[in-house]
């Protein structure tokens, strides 16, 4: 293996790349599944889009780091 005096590590192995290529694809597929529509007969909601719960989610998620944001804005130690 290279080994990388200045920064003190070594390259990881060719496994490691591919399962961090594996777990990626898998997040993808899980991020982008959602905005897929259901068969005709399978629509999960009667009167709301498919996608809904995929966008609340989402909603969420950003509600939360725009909240961090705030929060933490300035600080450099967050202890």
């Amino acid at each position: 293996m290279e080994e990388h005096l200045e920064h003190d590590w070594h390259h990881l192995s060719t496994y490691t790349l591919v399962a961090a290529l594996f777990f990626g694809t898998a997040n993808v597929f899980l991020f982008v599944a959602p905005f897929i529509p259901p068969p005709a007969d399978a629509e999960p909601y009667e009167s709301l889009p498919y996608w809904t719960h995929a966008v609340v989610g989402w909603a969420l998620f950003g509600l939360g780091a725009l909240w961090w944001i705030v929060r933490f804005r300035g600080q450099k130690d967050f202890s």
